[in-house]
């Protein structure tokens, strides 16, 4: 899986340990981490860049985000704007978002978000390796995966029939008929 993380670099003082923990136990899993624009960045950097430079960090930042299959934020009170912007960037996008805070650090900005694509997560640092795998296991089984695939016009025809007449979206029909056989198919029962 495909996670861009970010957090805020002008706190990398104070919480750049934890960021490196909770980049290592995501690599850990298997997942390619998005990682270097934070874990290997300073806020004077930040604040030496051009305005061409920074245009390009956006537009960078932006693509980073379409390309992922999840966003991990390290959001622990004070964050940035930067890093909630990135969040609601994400969120709008239909991107599930884990949002981590350290302990006693959360904000009720944060608290108030009510999607089914946004994990907000106390931790302690010395937890996020027994923590973590269960939390992105749960975001993973939890998140639909999209595919797309091509049909003749023939099945395309009936399928806006079942959505007109019996009134069942198309995907939902399909799903329908996939979760069917998967019920009947033994061998698929005995992995």
């Amino acid at each position: 899986m495909r996670i861009y993380f970010t957090a805020a670099i002008s706190l990398s003082d104070f919480y750049g340990e934890n960021y490196r923990k909770i980049v290592d136990c995501l690599e850990k899993l298997g997942h390619t981490v998005i990682h270097d624009h934070i874990t290997k960045n300073s806020i004077t950097k930040v604040f030496d860049k051009t305005k061409k430079e920074n245009e390009e960090y956006y537009k960078k930042t932006l693509r980073e985000i379409n390309k992922a299959d999840v966003i991990v934020a390290e959001v622990s009170f004070p964050s940035t704007i930067n890093v909630g912007h990135e969040v609601g960037l994400a969120l709008d996008k239909g991107k599930p978002v884990v949002a981590l805070y350290a302990e006693d650090k959360g904000s009720p900005f944060f608290e108030g978000i009510g999607s089914d694509l946004f994990f907000y997560n106390e931790y302690s640092p010395i937890d996020v390796d027994s923590f973590l795998p269960k939390l992105m296991d749960d975001v993973i089984k939890r998140v639909d995966v999209r595919f797309n695939f091509f049909i003749s016009p023939e099945i395309g025809r009936y399928l806006d029939w079942v959505n007109q007449k019996r009134k069942i979206p198309r995907a939902a029909f399909l799903r329908g008929l996939i979760e069917k056989a998967m019920k009947l198919d033994k061998e698929f029962e005995d992995k």
